[in-house]
C-alpha cells in the first residue's frame, strides 16, 4: 500500500524545521534498555532513514517538529534499530513510541537515470499527444516500470524518455497521486479545463466529483518527463 503523506495537516511552529520535509516513517517502540528506538519505514529499503542523520519529529498530541540528530541506523528484520545523539534514555525513548519521521527531501538518495521519487511527480502537469478515439492495448500495460511501495519510491522508466514542448500536446490536468499497481506505476491525474477567464479549473462530474484519469507511468505512454519544468508528456487517451 503506497502511503501518502499528509497535504498541509502540520503546522509547525520550529522555525529550524526546513519547508521540504517528506513523512518517511513512525516510531514503533523503544528497543533495549539504552534509549534505542524501533522504526517503521514506510519505504522496503529504508533508503533515506539509513542515510539521513536529521530527524523531524511530530506527534498529534504536540502538532510541532521536534528536530532528532541521528548517531546510527541499523536495519532489523524489516524495521530499523535507531539511536540518537545525545542518546536518549529507556523512559524517552518510549514517549517517541507512534511519532511520525520526517526528513528533508534534500537527504533523500540522488536517483539514477529515468528514475523518480514519486514525491516528485505530484504536482505536475500532464499533457497528451493523442486523439480522443485512440486505443492502448493491455500488452502495452506491461512496459517497464518498477515502483517500491512508500514515500519515498523511485519510478523507473526506459532511458527513451526526454523532454518535449507543449506546442503539440493538450493539457491533460495535475498529478494528485501516484499508485502501485502490480507491475508498473499508475498517475491519477485530476483533469483539468479553461474557465472563461483563463483560469485552470477541474473538470466535475455531474455530481460533483473531479474527474481523474490514470496513465501508466511506463515508457511505452510517457514520453517525456522534466521534473524542473514540473511537466510530464504523454501520449495516453483521455477517455481510456
Amino acid at each position: 500500500m503506497l502511503h501518502k503523506p499528509p497535504s498541509a495537516p502540520i503546522n509547525s511552529q520550529d522555525n529550524s524545521a526546513p519547508d521540504d520535509l517528506i513523512e518517511v516513517g513512525r516510531v514503533l517502540n523503544a528497543y533495549g534498555l539504552n534509549g534505542s528506538i524501533k522504526v517503521q519505514p514506510f519505504s522496503p529499503t529504508a533508503d533515506t532513514l539509513l542515510k539521513s542523520k536529521h530527524w523531524w519529529l511530530v506527534s498529534l498530541a504536540n502538532p510541532n517538529f521536534v528536530y532528532y540528530q541521528v548517531k546510527t541506523a541499523k536495519s532489523h528484520s524489516g524495521s530499523l534499530v535507531v539511536t540518537f545523539d545525545p542518546q536518549l534514555n529507556r523512559d524517552q525513548a518510549e514517549a517517541l513510541k507512534g511519532q511520525r519521521i520526517w526528513v528533508s527531501r534534500s537527504d533523500f538518495p540522488k536517483t539514477e537515470h529515468d528514475e523518480y521519487y514519486w514525491v516528485d511527480l505530484i504536482g505536475c502537469v500532464v499533457f497528451t499527444d493523442a486523439e480522443s478515439d485512440a486505443q492502448a492495448s493491455g500488452e502495452e500495460l506491461n512496459g517497464e516500470s518498477v515502483i517500491a511501495a512508500s514515500v519515498e519510491n523511485v519510478v523507473e522508466i526506459a532511458s527513451d524518455v526526454e523532454t518535449a514542448s507543449d506546442a503539440s500536446y493538450k493539457r491533460v490536468g495535475i498529478v494528485e497521486e501516484v499508485l502501485d499497481h502490480a507491475a508498473h506505476a499508475l498517475l491519477s491525474v485530476r483533469q483539468q479545463t479553461q474557465d472563461e477567464q483563463g483560469q485552470w479549473v477541474d473538470i466535475l462530474d455531474n455530481k460533483g466529483r473531479t474527474v481523474t484519469t490514470l496513465i501508466p507511468f511506463v515508457s511505452a505512454h510517457v514520453t517525456a518527463v522534466d521534473i524542473k519544468a514540473r511537466t510530464i508528456h504523454t501520449n495516453w487517451p483521455l477517455d481510456f
